[in-house]
């Protein structure tokens, strides 16, 4: 093998010793370290036999050295560290799918745990994964898969995942599909992570969002939520009707447009009082013109609400016709 220019006498001096120092070393790595300091690795293979003729021990020593080699496993392993420690750092659950001819995948730690099981105690194989999968999110999920692959695009979505304790959770799954420079697909991976509350959340939200407008529908009397800029951000049937509009022509227009001018002063008056004061404004007497021009008198309740940092920035304005009243 070769050595360094100049200092092939020290190495060699370095070699003895150690074999001197270790008799019974036959093969394997070894540091070599000169007189000077100067160190190296190599790999030793040391081969003994008797000399048949003169029935003497023989050696013969063959030395590799491997310096670069050694630095290129140091550099490895430090990146594996850093990459462990990454994996462990994040709440999310990674995956690997290195060889898209094979079944077999690679799952963290945190991949198994998000799903209730301990690393390695189930399969990380596709088939487990779509066994695991809701059957009613197979489809769309393979679908958006088999898309990212034509399109190099990437993949995320929320699917249903079965937990080890039999109940199905909602995760953002989230992949990145990798090809090869003739554009073949040879890789994926990518992560999961649990989203079952957000999901719930919302669920709950639009269910009472749900209700809450058949609530306001069965409520005869003119129910309006206004922002605090003046547009309506919700009403009931009655509102509309009331206005003569449909809910498409009152949603998101301001209330200039929708009331005749005297009511419209009423009401913005009463607004930033009920917003300024945080108080509601109750008793609101006017008298406008109905959709066939004939006067009406409403009295209306206006009522503020605050926003989820605790402000003011809207108003629930409920109006009563009391023309047959008065």
């Amino acid at each position: 093998s070769q050595q360094p220019r100049g200092i092939k006498g020290e190495w060699v001096d370095a070699l003895v010793r150690l074999l001197k120092e270790e008799p019974d070393f036959d093969r394997g790595r070894k540091k070599l370290a000169t007189s000077c300091g100067q160190e190296r690795w190599v790999v030793i293979n040391r081969h003994r036999w008797l000399d048949p003729v003169n029935d003497t021990p023989v050696q013969l020593v063959l030395v590799e050295p491997i310096d670069e080699l050694v630095g290129l496993e140091r550099d490895l392993s430090s990146v594996q560290d850093r990459l462990r420690f990454a994996v462990g750092c994040t709440n999310d659950g990674l995956w690997d799918w290195p060889d898209m001819e094979s079944d077999e995948e690679w799952w963290s730690p945190q991949y198994y745990r998000l799903l209730g099981y301990e690393p390695g105690e189930i399969p990380s194989t596709i088939e487990q994964f779509t066994e695991l999968m809701h059957p009613d999110d197979r489809d769309k999920v393979f679908r958006a898969v088999e898309q990212a692959m034509e399109n190099r695009g990437k993949v995320d979505l929320t699917y249903r995942l079965k937990v080890k304790s039999g109940q199905y959770r909602w995760f953002r799954g989230r992949a990145a599909v990798h090809f090869d420079e003739a554009g073949n697909v040879v890789r994926m991976g990518g992560s999961i992570q649990d989203d079952h509350d957000r999901v719930f959340a919302l669920e709950c939200l639009e269910q009472s969002r749900r209700e809450l407008r058949v609530i306001l529908d069965a409520i005869q009397t003119p129910v309006t939520y206004v922002h605090s800029d003046g547009s309506i951000l919700n009403c009931n049937e009655a509102a509309c009707e009331a206005m003569g509009k449909g809910r498409g022509h009152v949603i998101g227009y301001n209330i200039i447009s929708l009331y005749d001018r005297q009511y419209y002063k009423k009401m913005s008056s009463s607004m930033r009082k009920a917003l300024s004061e945080g108080a509601p404004v109750l008793g609101l007497e006017s008298v406008s013109a109905d959709a066939n021009g004939q006067p009406k008198t409403l009295m209306t309740n206006i009522f503020p609400v605050t926003n989820s940092e605790g402000e003011c920035d809207r108003v629930v304005a409920v109006a009563v016709d009391v023309t047959g009243l008065r």
